[in-house]
């Protein structure tokens, strides 16, 4: 019975990698429903956590892997706006202030 219990506890470890790997494979595909259309329109967004629209031409991106928030113009550049964060997850914007999670 206690060989048996590497070889299993091996597993779960490997099951939990896995779970949490699976997300960021390439060979997971995203698709949607009729009448609708998946369209990439950036690259190298880093480890982003949030999209937020500021505006019809502006995009809040929080990106948890270089510890920065930055926002995307109608021409796809690159403005940071906030940088030094500890993997930011979120952003929730009011008139006066943009608040970072």
């Amino acid at each position: 019975m206690l060989r048996q219990l590497p070889p299993i506890a091996s597993m779960l470890v490997l099951l939990l990698l896995a779970r949490q790997i699976y997300p960021y494979s390439s060979f997971n595909t995203p698709t949607v429903d009729g009448g609708y259309e998946i369209e990439v329109i950036a690259k190298n967004l880093g480890g982003p956590t949030c999209l937020e629209w500021f505006n019809s031409t502006t995009l809040i991106v929080c990106d948890r892997d270089d510890g920065e928030i930055y926002i995307l113009d109608q021409n796809l550049d690159r403005i940071t706006l906030i940088s030094g964060l500890d993997r930011p997850h979120d952003v929730a914007i009011t008139e006066a202030n943009i608040y970072v999670s």
